[in-house]
């Protein structure tokens, strides 16, 4: 019998670890990322230099469009 009754008490528990997990996963999926662009320079040798943050973005830019198509 108490054998049982742990078993019950830990998969009680397990089960209300899982619902708050999925529950806080939810809220931050709904969280809006403000993240802010920065711009890096990647050379030929494949070292990076900061080129800093952008002054205007344009989101329509053809360059970015048609390196997304598969």
């Amino acid at each position: 019998m108490k054998a049982a009754a742990a078993w019950r008490l830990v998969s009680i528990a397990g089960i209300a670890m899982a619902v708050i997990g999925f529950s806080y996963a939810l809220f931050q999926s709904t969280q809006v990322n403000h993240g802010e662009p920065y711009i890096v320079k990647v050379f030929k040798l494949g070292t990076a230099s900061s080129a800093g943050f952008p002054q205007q973005i344009e989101y329509a830019d053809p360059r970015v469009v048609r390196a997304r198509r598969p």
